[in-house]
């Protein structure tokens, strides 16, 4: 499987699969974890028990408010996964380390619904959130991931930097880029979530 979804910016619309209708979005809970886990693991490799801790330690803290894990649902299909989670850098960090704030940190959706307009959903809806708390959004991407930069570009997404640290951001041969997006109080009050 490639390292990203394939580019392909600008199809014509008789290639675009149709928008998904009658998607909701709303926090994931605990037992939402093995089918969201499964989703990440058949997009990023790796165990699937090794996804599902991440996304459990996540939830957790979400109901800490140090977080948000989305679920992108149809009928009782889950069918994509998103992330936030507020960074703070560690005491001693190195001073390159990126800022402190609210990050996106990931977005799948199961290949089957993919190019329908739900990456695009699952991203409003975690801005939306993070506005009610933040007036900026960061994100940082491999520079080769077309996809995910075209994708935030419409969120008001710049580039900051390509010399930073995150604990445990590591770009496959690559560069970094950090990202950030300044949100206006019109953002907030409106989450998005079902």
């Amino acid at each position: 499987m490639p390292l990203f979804e394939p580019y392909r910016p600008g199809l014509d619309a008789d290639e675009r699969p149709p928008s998904l209708t009658g998607v909701v979005v709303r926090a994931a809970t605990q037992a939402d974890v093995p089918a969201l886990a499964a989703i990440e693991a058949a997009r990023e490799s790796g165990d699937p028990a090794q996804h599902a801790a991440k996304l459990g330690k996540l939830i957790d803290a979400a109901a800490a408010g140090e977080a948000l894990v989305l679920a992108a649902a149809h009928d009782d299909e889950l069918l994509g996964v998103a992330k936030v989670a507020r960074f703070t850098p560690a005491p001693g960090a190195p001073t390159n380390s990126a800022s402190a704030g609210w990050y996106l940190l990931g977005v799948v959706v199961a290949e089957h619904c993919r190019r329908r307009g739900l990456g695009r959903r699952l991203t409003q809806a975690r801005l939306n959130w993070i506005a009610e708390r933040a007036r900026a959004a960061f994100y940082f991407s491999n520079a080769g991931n077309r996809a995910s930069i075209d994708l935030h570009r419409p969120f008001g997404f710049v580039e900051v930097t390509r010399d930073f640290t995150f604990p445990g951001a590591s770009f496959e041969g690559a560069t970094g880029i950090l990202f950030r997006a300044a949100l206006s109080p019109s953002f907030a009050g409106a989450s998005g979530l079902d």
